[in-house]
């Protein structure tokens, strides 16, 4: 169930505004006034608690009364967002085309039912929305008892024909979702053979469909397949070549419209995670301007959305060019403007993601400069209540693995092995697994490092440590390993900082 606090939160300064507008439309029986005062208060954060502002602002309403008044809010809400962005992009104005055939529907008004149908049909032909045609569809054939003008043999045959040319899109779409997730979710260090396997296969039947030829959609989620299949095979030099050229060619063909905008934006950040990743920083940046010029098109239609990954990339992007201080004031600023913009007072209220983004990174940052204080600082809010109980075992055991590293430059031996004894009690059903056996290896190391006298004189340690480094995959920026195993081990053995073993990979 959503609740109406974080809904509000969530309004950015249009969207805050264009509701007072709506809500001041109609003043019956105070009903307005009241709705607005109660939005203020959850907008404001004066009072801390929905008690506070029952007891302060709505002493005459009893608990039910006050629910309701919650619930009248919500709705408005809603449907201020609903008449803000019902142009924003072709789909929803054919949803909106479809609810209007609905009403027509109800009232009985058939000729009208039907023109909007037609209307919507032909929105959804021209910007190849087959998900939304197959409904449409349905409706005109439910339509065609009452409007004898309707040959439903027509429209059975056009949606039997819509369902042929889709299903292997479909198939497509459902699986790149599970292995998106999956790549999300678990702990790669290699490839997944049999999901690149299948993923081949489909691309290889999809080749002979002439409905795929003709199609720009399709031909976006044949580039989805295609890159995939690369990122999974960790093919980072082809994907590169591959994503480069496939934006020219988009760009060339006049693939992308207002409709196919979004893909547009994910093509050029999956383009500059990938230039980080074959440490091709110049061009990097170089796309990063362009992702700005396209997260400003169409009245900034996607910026909200995507603006925290072009700030994350361009935080990496000077990272890695040894330019930390840069990154630093550019994260910093944009936590500043975005805690100034949503009125967020405590880090916890914001998402995971961008709690991530902006304390992981300043995190990281200020640990490659040796300000050891300061990365502690950024570390700690993940420790709270309220933001540990929202991370994944599999975050968990990542932060607690920074933790001990950052601790071990304060050599502080007691903290550190309590630490780690205490992450393998902890963690112990994810250290477990196959997966995780890197990670469980790199604990007991560093277990070592802390309690042997000259640890690095240690014949059987450096052993266990040079076939760490022999085992660990290929160093790849952006990896799921927020400070390097293998190069904050060789860091120890060349006895120089983690940064400069991490800058030498770049050189």
């Amino acid at each position: 169930m959503r609740k109406l606090n974080k809904v509000i939160e969530s309004l950015n300064k249009q969207e805050a505004r264009n509701f007072k507008i709506y809500a001041n439309r109609i003043k019956v029986e105070n009903r307005s006034k009241k709705i607005v005062t109660l939005f203020d208060a959850f907008k404001t954060k004066k009072y801390p608690s929905e008690a506070g502002i029952h007891e302060n602002l709505f002493p005459d309403l009893n608990k039910n009364a006050f629910y309701r008044l919650k619930n009248r809010l919500l709705d408005e809400i809603d449907q201020s967002l609903l008449l803000l962005y019902s142009d924003i992009d072709e789909k929803t104005a054919i949803y909106k085309l479809l609810i209007l055939a609905k009403i027509s529907y109800h009232k009985n008004d058939y000729q009208s039912t039907f023109d909007l149908l037609m209307e919507a049909e032909k929105k959804a032909l021209s910007s190849e929305y087959y998900d939304l045609l197959e409904n449409i569809y349905n409706e005109v054939i439910q339509l065609s008892p009452y409007f004898s003008e309707i040959n439903p043999r027509a429209y059975i045959e056009k949606k039997d024909e819509i369902q042929k040319q889709i299903q292997p899109l479909n198939e497509l779409e459902h699986l790149t979702a599970e292995i998106s997730y999956d790549l999300r979710t678990k702990n790669y260090g290699g490839k997944d053979k049999d999901a690149t396997q299948i993923l081949k296969n489909i691309n290889e039947k999809l080749k002979n469909n002439a409905f795929i030829t003709n199609s720009p959609q399709a031909k976006l989620k044949i580039h989805t397949v295609i890159r995939t299949i690369l990122h999974q095979e960790k093919k980072f030099e082809p994907l590169k070549e591959y994503l480069i050229s496939s934006l020219n060619s988009f760009e060339k063909d006049n693939v992308f419209t207002k409709s196919s905008h979004e893909e547009k934006i994910r093509l050029l950040i999956w383009l500059i995670n990938t230039l980080q990743k074959t440490r091709t920083l110049k061009l990097s940046l170089h796309y990063a301007q362009q992702l700005y010029q396209e997260l400003l098109k169409y009245n900034k239609l996607y910026f909200d959305k995507y603006k925290w990954s072009y700030y994350q990339i361009i935080f990496a992007s000077h990272y890695y060019n040894d330019e930390v201080d840069k990154s630093i004031e550019i994260l910093t600023t944009f936590q500043e403007e975005y805690f100034e913009n949503f009125r967020i007072k405590d880090i916890a209220d914001l998402p995971f993601n961008l709690i991530v983004i902006f304390q992981l990174n300043l995190t990281i940052a200020y640990y490659s400069k040796d300000e050891i204080n300061n990365a502690q600082e950024h570390l700690t809010p993940f420790f709270y209540s309220d933001i540990f109980k929202k991370m994944s075992p599999q975050w968990k055991l990542n932060i607690f693995i920074v933790d001990i590293l950052i601790h071990y430059e304060t050599e502080d031996i007691e903290y550190i092995l309590s630490r780690v004894k205490e992450v393998k009690r902890s963690q112990r059903n994810l250290l477990r697994l196959p997966d995780y056996a890197r990670e469980k290896e790199f604990l007991n190391i560093i277990q070592k490092l802390m309690s042997l006298p000259a640890p690095l004189t240690n014949a059987k340690l450096m052993e266990r440590i040079e076939a760490f480094s022999q085992e660990s995959p290929p160093f790849e920026p952006g990896s799921n390993e927020a400070i390097n195993y293998q190069i904050w081990l060789e860091s120890r053995v060349k006895k120089q900082s983690y940064f400069e073993t991490l800058l030498d990979y770049f050189s």
